[in-house]
């Protein structure tokens, strides 16, 4: 709204870095990730769904892997 209404600007050189990390907003949002930065760490910690940061880091391992 702020890029169209014309309260904000993007110079062309940035557009798009601007559209990438537009996207990112609009996947971590539509995941309700944003909802956790007022959580405090114990409560996520505690979630089914939470992995600790190393496990995550063995999972990319494995992606990057197969990826190559």
């Amino acid at each position: 709204m702020l890029l169209r209404e014309g309260g904000v600007t993007i110079e062309r050189k940035y557009w798009e870095q601007f559209k990438f990390l537009l996207k990112r907003t609009q996947v971590l949002d539509s995941l309700s990730m944003f909802d956790y930065q007022s959580i405090p760490i114990a409560t996520v910690k505690g979630l089914p769904h939470a992995i600790s940061m190393s496990q995550h880091r063995k999972d990319k391992v494995e992606i990057l892997n197969l990826m190559n």
